[in-house]
């Protein structure tokens, strides 16, 4: 028996997103377009609604537009929403700035699912961000690992994986953070630490800072 094809929309993202439009266009039972991810891609013909709407991760950095580098152009949260059928589904990745977009799906009768309140999520994401960090690292150190200081910026979870990662391969990982129960679970994993504002402590001979905070923390 032949199922009903579910229209799908993917609107703005990055490189993520333009693989997981790959496997969404070569899954016959969606029917799939896409916004601002550059070219070569299917958009919404006119009268197109989306019974599934999937957003970037994290959705926007304004609360207006979505984070969508390869648009070209900026893209309209409401612009996406436009095409979504009422009662239809929305996914994504709220962080403080995003706070509106529920708001905005209920008033079309739809659901947000938001990836960053889920801890399995962001636990993973966490894990492959530090090991990405870690790789390119490694290609950009004149030294090995052993011989390389370097610093971590940030106690949250990437950070603790950076740590845990870059003491296994047996390099030295200072790691600044002002949360001291943050400091305490990097000491337990072999990491010496210091407050943020007393950065300049362990900042000389380093080879390289590895920041994790959402904020420009070293000038």
């Amino acid at each position: 028996m032949r199922t009903e094809q579910k229209a799908v929309l993917l609107a703005g993202g990055d490189r993520r997103s333009t693989e997981l439009a790959r496997l969404l266009a070569a899954r016959p039972e969606f029917l799939f377009s896409a916004l601002g991810l550059g070219e070569g891609l299917p958009r919404p013909e006119e009268g197109f609604q989306a019974d599934i709407l999937i957003l970037p991760v994290p959705a926007t950095s304004d609360g207006v537009y979505l984070k969508a580098p390869q648009a070209g152009e900026k893209l309209p949260i409401e612009t996406a929403l436009s095409y979504l059928k009422p009662g239809g589904k929305v996914y994504g990745g709220l962080t403080g700035a995003g706070k509106g977009i529920p708001a905005l799906c209920a008033e079309r009768g739809a659901d947000f699912a938001d990836f960053l309140a889920d801890g399995t999520f962001t636990r993973l994401n966490a894990e492959a961000t530090a090991e990405i960090m870690l790789a390119l690292l490694i290609l950009d150190l004149p030294v090995c690992l052993p011989e390389a200081k370097v610093v971590v910026l940030g106690g949250g979870r990437i950070a603790k994986g950076l740590a845990r990662r870059l003491i296994a391969c047996g390099g030295r990982c200072p790691l600044a953070a002002r949360n001291p129960a943050q400091r305490a679970e990097a000491e337990a994993l072999g990491a010496e630490t210091a407050p943020l504002d007393r950065l300049s402590d362990i900042l000389p001979g380093v080879d390289a800072v590895l920041n994790t905070i959402p904020a420009p923390v070293v000038d």
